[in-house]
């Protein structure tokens, strides 16, 4: 699952639902951003600086996948930004492992600072924050098992979602995640169907869409049989998922030459996409 895009772009839309999952008591109004660390060229994946001068700096690491060595990475890269910054101020790091067994344990040096560091099973935390409600809801389709409850809870996920307080813009990108969560989640699943359970705009009666299903027609009827229709059609229906991706990593800073390269698509598509979304 790409996920380091969605929860940058999630927690850039809402800072605060970091701290609703951590349990962090934050009074400070923080902006989220991220940042490279210029001596390894790595981007760390977020940072939440306190808007005013007080609170402490929040360095997240969002981990997906093993790696043994993620803490002596993160603290490396955390130690690296206060040598090229002018910034004294406390910190806490924050390390969101989507499973438990991506947790490798703490490093014995690290254990003096158990203070500055929080460790979060994801999936548990939200398993006991169910009636939770706001932009947060869009992770839920992490904890469900089934399609028939996916379909079922969906709706009130898009609900929620359209009712906050929010400028439009932000309400569209908060949508526009939770589709794409649920399509990492349970890919066998048509973008209509995604668009049904959370009463979206066709992507047909898009642009993007408009093209994307013209693509597969012509490509069926340049075979001149029903099978070649069909096969252009879900052609189509993954390139209509993919641009759900794209967008993302936009939105994380990624260069389309980048994005077309990981994703190993066409690089017009790519344009094609970010032109039609007003990203370029």
């Amino acid at each position: 699952m790409k996920t380091d895009a969605l929860f940058y772009e999630f927690f850039k839309v809402d800072p605060d639902s970091l701290f609703k999952i951590a349990g962090l008591e934050i009074k400070e109004k923080y902006e989220f951003e991220s940042i490279t660390i210029k001596t390894t060229e790595k981007r760390l994946d977020g940072l939440f600086r306190s808007k005013g001068k007080r609170g402490p700096n929040i360095f997240l690491e969002v981990q997906a996948y093993e790696d043994e060595k993620i803490y002596w990475r993160a603290f490396r890269e955390i130690t690296t930004y206060y040598e090229q910054n002018d910034d004294t101020r406390d910190f806490i790091a924050v390390f969101l492992f989507l499973k438990e067994k991506f947790d490798p344990g703490l490093p014995e040096f690290l254990r003096h600072n158990r203070d500055q560091i929080i460790r979060i099973n994801l999936i548990e935390t939200l398993r006991k924050m169910r009636n939770v409600k706001g932009p947060i809801v869009i992770l839920k389709p992490l904890i469900v098992e089934t399609k028939d409850e996916l379909f079922k809870e969906a709706p009130e996920w898009s609900a929620v979602v359209k009712s906050l307080t929010l400028p439009k813009a932000k309400v569209r990108v908060i949508i526009e995640l939770l589709g794409y969560l649920i399509l990492q989640k349970f890919p066998k699943l048509t973008i209509k169907e995604v668009e049904r359970m959370l009463e979206l705009t066709p992507i047909e009666k898009t642009t993007v869409g408009k093209e994307l299903i013209q693509r597969g027609e012509k490509r069926g009827e340049k075979r001149g049989e029903k099978r070649g229709e069909k096969r252009g059609e879900k052609r189509g229906e993954k390139q209509a998922k993919k641009s759900y991706i794209i967008k993302l990593y936009t939105r994380a800073n990624m260069q389309p030459e980048n994005i077309s390269d990981v994703l190993e698509i066409d690089i017009g598509f790519v344009n094609s996409t970010l032109k039609e979304a007003e990203l370029i």
